[in-house]
């Protein structure tokens, strides 16, 4: 029975994780849009703490829902807020992650001497680093999984850099090599932090944090283009920045912890993610009109017949077999 409930669990927590990269997909079209009037810093600034108050908001009602017999207002280690020392510094550390990984991120893609599809490739090496950690911490990866993440890689491949551009590295791309190591330690935290946590909390948590983070470097940078001030620069990117803080924060970045906490594996759990280039790519094809070539067709194909292989539990059935 708890076999089955494992089992059952797995597929669950596996569905979640890819309702996040259907999220976090389409939020690829407003990243584009704000990058033409905001700077990283500004816009993962404003849409962290869009999503941090957007959970402050729900939460008295999803602890009514979940009665977990829990006070969502009360100072809690100096905070307004019922918070565990879990949660709260959980919280931190995925904070400080998603801070460096989600900016970082934003840099390489603006950096002129690299293409967006090699920026895609790039971000999308979390598929290998995840499961070098997991060695690193002498966690058993089962064979079909590193096949799996092998045929991720070949399907982003196709997906991104197909018949588009040639992969040539320059020293920019340190950048966002630096990006997929930080997404990798940010799923790898979730993973050792999140099983013993209220995981919306320290979603919560991480937001505020990366958001705070986030708002001095926004200044720094400048938040101005074109002449244009920063209140009418709001006006234009308020849909874009509702989605980001809403949909990719609010929802998507939650259901990554709850993915992962019903999940078995974080290896397993980043090739499902990597279905994220998919929807994004999808989401070209049907908010902006973009045309898809052959090669991103293939890649789509690739990265979900990866997702597919990743999810049978081929060693469970030579071992039931061998009885």
């Amino acid at each position: 029975m708890n076999n089955k409930n494992n089992v059952k669990n797995n597929l669950v927590g596996n569905g979640v994780l890819l309702l996040a990269a259907f999220v976090w997909g389409f939020a690829m079209v407003g990243q584009d849009i704000l990058g033409n009037y905001l700077n990283a810093f500004a816009t993962n600034a404003i849409r962290f703490i869009i999503g941090f108050f957007a959970l402050a908001l729900i939460m008295p009602l999803l602890d009514y829902i979940r009665k977990n017999n829990r006070k969502t207002y009360s100072f809690s280690h100096g905070l307004p807020l019922d918070l565990t020392k879990r949660e709260l510094f959980g919280g931190m550390i995925t904070g400080s992650f998603l801070f460096l990984a989600t900016n970082l991120q934003q840099l390489g893609l603006n950096d002129a001497n690299t293409g967006p599809g090699k920026a895609s490739f790039l971000t999308v090496l979390y598929i290998i680093f995840v499961p070098i950690l997991g060695v690193l911490r002498k966690r058993k990866i089962e064979i079909r999984v590193w096949f799996a993440v092998v045929i991720a890689i070949i399907g982003v491949y196709l997906l991104t850099m197909g018949g588009k551009e040639e992969f040539s590295f320059a020293a920019s791309d340190i950048v966002l090599l630096l990006c997929a190591v930080a997404f990798s330690f940010h799923i790898y935290s979730i993973e050792i932090i999140g099983n013993t946590v209220d995981g919306v909390r320290m979603s919560m948590v991480q937001f505020l944090v990366a958001g705070l983070l986030s708002m001095p470097f926004m200044f720094g940078f400048g938040v101005t283009l074109n002449g244009q001030n920063f209140g009418d620069i709001i006006g234009y990117c308020i849909p874009s920045l509702l989605y980001l803080g809403l949909g990719s924060c609010g929802i998507a970045y939650t259901l990554q912890i709850i993915g992962q906490q019903l999940a078995d594996s974080p290896t397993v759990s980043t090739i499902v993610m990597s279905m994220e280039s998919v929807f994004g790519a999808l989401g070209g094809v049907i908010i902006t009109k973009e045309n898809m070539s052959p090669f991103e067709w293939s890649g789509c194909g690739v990265i979900f017949i990866a997702v597919i292989i990743a999810q049978i539990p081929i060693e469970s059935f030579f071992a039931q077999k061998s009885k």
